[in-house]
């Protein structure tokens, strides 16, 4: 099983968060169990529809909720 993890991180771009479902849908039409572990679980689940739509079929893709602890404090 694969674990996609997506923080949202100041650091980050749109584009890597771009890359990241990208490469996790990708995963998924190829047969893959993905887990998509995020803070925002409604973006993702919506997300994941979306791709079930356009591909007109049910893929193997759980959404998760991951608590997130910044040591930073810039979050």
């Amino acid at each position: 099983m694969l674990f996609i993890y997506m923080i949202a991180f100041s650091v980050f771009t749109m584009d890597t968060k771009r890359c990241i479902l990208v490469c996790a849908r990708q995963l998924a039409e190829a047969g893959a169990n993905v887990v998509l572990a995020c803070r925002n679980t409604t973006m993702a689940q919506k997300l994941v529809h979306e791709w079930e739509v356009d591909l007109s079929r049910q893929l193997s893709v759980e959404v998760s909720a991951m608590p997130f602890h910044c040591s930073c404090r810039c979050c």
